[in-house]
């Protein structure tokens, strides 16, 4: 045990353990919060979105601006085979160990990274939690099928979860962009952030919402100037996603990152980790969702084409969402029973991953294939804005009516609800889509704000069924 421990907690024995050159992540202040309350705090997120070292920029922040003693950390990745199998054979030894290592009576910090590899260790940490107030736990958590059974049965009650994507747009430009551009961002995020909490209605001054729309407006102007450079990035990202090791590398690494990503998912993390028998059938479906982003999937076709039974089919979709590979969006119905039997759009949590499914490596050429990448990137920012601005608060639809017309998202808080529609085009005047228009004159005073998501227009129009924003998609991206 003490080998590893040494291999995996630097800081304990390097005098000045330092981190340089990392992004700073949007959800870390969050989570410092919460860093001393008595909660267990959970970290779930794909795998290689940057768990591990989120961890370490926490562990880095603890010693270096809060003065905690770095022999009161302690760090165990489940990675590491021989320390599992140490777990397996006694879950308490862990425990032991930190005993026998700790100094004084301080607050110790315990991070277990990669908890679900692990899962024997839970009904112990449980015991612990309850007896010894002095000991805090942050986990880490890439598949939520084994985390979720094992915190429901052990830890219900004494757990705050946090959701961790790949890299947002700005944290993104934080590591690539010129310096001048990256010093309009924290003003940019100021104020999108008073504008989308206006929006939906997190302010107790809502009449506000156009003041800080203008203001929104003119830091929107300044950014004109670097409009090649930020367009230039922006199609990376929308090629690249969002991976920390992608975006790090020249662009024909980057590619080899990716293809790399995907690969140690399927054969580690699925097929040997969840015991997948029918892998080829598994890495085949990966394939064609990746060409239906953004569309509705039709399950009993999707199984004949597989030749898969229709709950293998369902069991690998539920597997792609617990791995936090896709999402499922459902249907709004005013009576949601009905939405659990209609069909749902799938969306991938990173653009990247599902490029290097389907072999994509340069900018599409079809305006049809780029508008569902940019309405699948619109996802991935509202997902983001969800979790690091209101705290998970807010639920997610679309929108479509008998005859095959259709609203991308409809965003859900409390009984309000707030239509946003994709339209990646030049616009000369405000155009609002007839599929919105009805929507909100038939939802009334439930529903009297919309936006439309354009490619670099920027307006507000003002009807009698409600206000309707025009808010271009690189100041949303840019924004978060």
């Amino acid at each position: 045990m003490q080998n590893i421990f040494s291999l995996q907690n630097p800081w304990r024995i390097q005098p000045g353990w330092r981190l340089t050159g990392l992004a700073p992540r949007r959800i870390q202040p969050l989570i410092l919060n919460w860093i001393d309350e008595p909660e267990i705090l959970v970290i779930r997120g794909a795998r290689q979105v940057g768990k591990t070292t989120l961890i370490k920029q926490i562990i880095y922040e603890l010693i270096h601006k809060r003065g905690v003693n770095p022999e009161n950390i302690f760090y165990f990745s489940f990675d590491e085979r021989d320390l599992r199998n140490l777990v397996l054979q006694e879950p308490k030894s862990v425990f032991n160990f930190i005993h026998q290592q700790r100094i004084g009576k301080d607050r110790v910090f315990i991070f277990f990274d990669e908890i679900q590899k692990a899962p024997q260790i839970l009904e112990t940490l449980k015991i612990y939690y309850d007896s010894n107030k002095d000991f805090k736990f942050i986990m880490t958590g890439s598949s939520s099928l084994e985390l979720s059974k094992g915190i429901s049965e052990s830890l219900l009650g004494r757990v705050i979860n946090f959701q961790l994507y790949s890299l947002t747009f700005q944290e993104l430009l934080s590591l690539k962009a010129s310096a001048t551009l990256i010093k309009f961002l924290p003003e940019l995020r100021r104020e999108l952030e008073d504008f989308l909490q206006n929006f939906v209605g997190y302010k107790r001054n809502k009449q506000n919402i156009d003041y800080d729309y203008e203001r929104l407006k003119k830091v929107f102007s300044k950014l004109n100037f670097y409009k090649d450079e930020i367009m230039i990035q922006f199609n990376e990202y929308l090629l690249q996603g969002g991976y920390p090791g992608v975006v790090k590398k020249q662009r024909f690494m980057s590619e080899m990152v990716l293809r790399n990503i995907k690969q140690v998912y399927i054969e580690r993390d699925i097929i040997e980790t969840l015991k997948i028998e029918k892998h080829f059938a598994f890495s085949q479906l990966l394939e064609l969702l990746s060409y239906q982003i953004g569309s509705l999937i039709n399950l009993d076709e999707l199984g004949r084409n597989l030749n898969i039974s229709f709950s293998t089919l369902k069991n690998f979709l539920n597997i792609l969402e617990k791995t936090y590979i896709i999402e499922l969006l459902q249907p709004y119905f005013t009576n949601q029973r009905k939405a659990v039997r209609k069909n749902r759009k799938i969306y991938f949590l990173d653009t990247g991953f599902r490029n290097a499914c389907i072999g994509l490596i340069t900018s599409p050429s079809n305006p049809n294939e780029i508008g569902h990448l940019v309405e699948n990137i619109t996802f991935n920012v509202l997902k983001k804005v969800n979790s690091y601005l209101f705290a998970e608060s807010i639920q997610f639809f679309f929108y479509r009516t008998y005859d095959g017309g259709e609203i991308d998202f409809l965003v859900k808080k409390g009984d309000e609800i707030f239509p946003i529609e994709v339209k990646y085009q030049n616009f000369i005047k405000e155009k609002i889509p007839t599929v919105m228009k009805n929507f909100m004159k038939a939802k009334g005073k439930g529903c009297r704000r919309g936006m439309v998501i354009t490619r670099d227009f920027m307006s507000k129009k003002s009807c009698d069924f409600g206000e309707i924003y025009f808010i271009p998609l690189s100041l949303l991206v840019l924004g978060i």
